[in-house]
C-alpha cells in the first residue's frame, strides 16, 4: 500500500512540476520577446488570421511541444488513457502560459503599454481598475486555465483516497472501489465543479493583480516580471492546497458513509 500511495504522490508532483516548466517558460519567452520583438523586422506582417505573425506560430508551438510532450509519452508508455488527467494538466498550464507570457511581455516592453488599443483585447474589450487595464482575455484565460490544472491536480490524488478507504475498511484497493452506476460519473463532475469554481473565481483577483503590475511604474521592469510571476504562482499554489484538502475530505467522507456504492 505504501508504494502505491507514493506512486501517487508521484502523480501529483508530476502535475505541478508539468505546470511550473511551462509557467515559467512564459515568463522568460516574455521577458525575451519584451526584449527583442520591437526589434523583429516582421513584427507589421500579420501574416495568419491577421492577428499573428510567423514568429508567434513558432513559439506557439514551442508551448504546445513543452505542455504536451508528458502527457503524450505518459499515454504512449501505458498504451491507455488512465492518466487521462495529464492532458488537462496540459491544456491548463498551455493556457496560463498564453496569458502569463502576453503580461511578461508588457512588463519588460519599452514605449508599449497595455490599454484599450492593445492588441491582445481581441474585440473583447476590458476593464480599467485604478487607472489599470486588464482585458477581458485575461479572466477568461486565468479562469479556464485554473479550472483544468486543478481538476488534474485533484484528479491525480483520488487513488490516495481510496488507498486511505482501503485500509479503513480493511479490505483490497479493489474491493474498496465503489460500485457506482454510470450517473456517478455527472456526480464527480460535480464534486470537481463544485470543489474548483470558487477558486477559479479568486484567481480573478490576482488576475488583476498581476495585470496592474504590468503597467506599474515599478523599476526596474526586470523586477516587474519578477512580481508579476509570483503574483500568479504564490496564490496558485496556495489555492490548489486548499482545494485538493476540500475535496479530498468531502470525497472520504462519502466513500467511508457508503463503502459498496448501495443507494
Amino acid at each position: 500500500m505504501m508504494v502505491s500511495l507514493k506512486r501517487k504522490v508521484t502523480e501529483q508532483v508530476n502535475v505541478l512540476s508539468l505546470f511550473l516548466t511551462v509557467v515559467l517558460s512564459a515568463i522568460a519567452y516574455g521577458w525575451i520577446e519584451g526584449t527583442i520583438y520591437p526589434y523583429y523586422p516582421y513584427r507589421d506582417e500579420l501574416q495568419i488570421l491577421g492577428h499573428f505573425t510567423w514568429y508567434h506560430l513558432v513559439f506557439c508551438f514551442m508551448f504546445l511541444v513543452i505542455g504536451f510532450t508528458f502527457s503524450l509519452t505518459r499515454a504512449l508508455a501505458m498504451w491507455s488513457l488512465k492518466k487521462g488527467y495529464m492532458f488537462a494538466a496540459s491544456a491548463g498550464s498551455v493556457i496560463w502560459g498564453f496569458w502569463i507570457e502576453d503580461m511578461g511581455y508588457y512588463s519588460i516592453v519599452r514605449g508599449e503599454i497595455l490599454g484599450p488599443d492593445s492588441w491582445v483585447n481581441w474585440g473583447l474589450g476590458g476593464i480599467s481598475i485604478l487607472s489599470h487595464w486588464v482585458p477581458t482575455i485575461y479572466f477568461i484565460l486565468s479562469f479556464t486555465g485554473f479550472a483544468l490544472f486543478s481538476a488534474a491536480y485533484l484528479r491525480s490524488n483520488m487513488d490516495t483516497i481510496l488507498m486511505m478507504r482501503a485500509m479503513k475498511m480493511g479490505l483490497s484497493k479493489e474491493e474498496a472501489r465503489p460500485r457506482t452506476p454510470r450517473r456517478s460519473k455527472m456526480i464527480e463532475f460535480s464534486r470537481y465543479f463544485c470543489s474548483i469554481a470558487p477558486f477559479a473565481l479568486v484567481t480573478q483577483v490576482f488576475t488583476v493583480l498581476a495585470a496592474s503590475v504590468t503597467t506599474s511604474d515599478l523599476p526596474p521592469r526586470t523586477l516587474r516580471v519578477a512580481v508579476m510571476g509570483l503574483l500568479v504562482l504564490i496564490p496558485t499554489l496556495i489555492l490548489l492546497s486548499i482545494s485538493s484538502m476540500i475535496h479530498d475530505r468531502f470525497s472520504s467522507e462519502l466513500t467511508f458513509q457508503n463503502p459498496r456504492g448501495d443507494h
